[in-house]
């Protein structure tokens, strides 16, 4: 390999890796934003749950 091509190589497999490290702050991110509207719909009914205080009965 010419010194030009390796440094292309490594200049894509950058972007490469840029990519793939946003990707996964994407899913991260998503991922959280589910899991906080979770626990925030349905944490009343889970602390009451472990409290005792069941309006079921």
């Amino acid at each position: 390999m010419t010194q030009e091509t390796l440094s292309t190589a490594y200049a894509f497999s950058d972007y490469g890796l840029l990519f793939l490290k946003g990707f996964i702050a994407l899913i991260i991110s998503i991922t959280a934003a589910i899991i906080v509207f979770y626990v925030v719909l349905n944490g009343s009914d889970v602390i009451t749950r472990i409290l005792g205080i069941d309006e079921k009965n």
